[in-house]
């Protein structure tokens, strides 16, 4: 049986986790990319005709998050993928786009939306209702290509698609996120930055706990 002490401590870590997510944990992502996609690493040209993509990897991760309504729990998800993503790259030489930073974190968003279980894990029973910010704020899915494409202005759907098969090519097509998986990898990155924790990480590792 859940107490109602228990009942109150979701039901306001849920409220925090379906807010709009801390910029903090924006930037966190972008400084990953930054760190594996260095610019000395990135191609000004690689014959490659689609448009310039946004300079600024913050503002342009900054932007699909708060439009698309995505929670910190997808976010969290995208950045499992991710470090599983960098992880499959590593001692890898082949030269990379300008753009590869943001191309990869599209797909990440893209693909975390569709596999994620938003609200993670409520426990057994409880009464707790939660509403998932994307749906009840009228704002966008990140799980449809054609919005994303529509929110970049810089890529068409097509080209988001070809880099979610990419991506999950490159994950050799292991995208289940159990919450103990989540758990451990947002522990680990509350333990490596403490203002994460603050910022919603904390809250998620007690619902993820449930």
């Amino acid at each position: 049986m859940i107490s109602t002490t228990t009942t109150s401590t979701v039901a306001s870590d849920l409220a925090a986790l379906h807010g709009a997510v801390p910029a903090c944990w924006t930037d966190h992502l972008a400084d990953q990319l930054h760190k594996a996609f260095p610019a000395s690493s990135l191609a000004a040209d690689l014959g490659d005709t689609s448009p310039a993509a946004p300079a600024d990897l913050r503002v342009f991760i900054r932007r699909l998050v708060r439009i698309t309504g995505t929670t910190l729990p997808t976010l969290a998800v995208a950045d499992v993928y991710l470090a599983q993503f960098l992880a499959a790259l590593q001692g890898s030489r082949a030269q990379c786009r300008r753009d590869t930073p943001h191309r990869v974190f599209l797909a990440a968003l893209l693909l975390a939306t569709k596999m994620s279980d938003d609200p993670p894990v409520l426990p057994s029973g409880s009464s707790v209702a939660s509403t998932d910010s994307a749906s009840s704020s009228g704002s966008l899915s990140a799980a449809s290509a054609a919005t994303l494409a529509a929110i970049c202005g810089v890529y068409s759907a097509r080209d988001i698609l070809t880099m979610e098969r990419v991506f999950i090519k490159t994950l050799s097509h292991r995208l289940w996120c159990p919450p103990a998986r989540l758990l451990a990898h947002v522990e680990a990155v509350c333990d490596a930055h403490a203002v994460l924790a603050r910022a919603g990480g904390d809250a998620l590792a007690r619902l993820l706990r449930l």
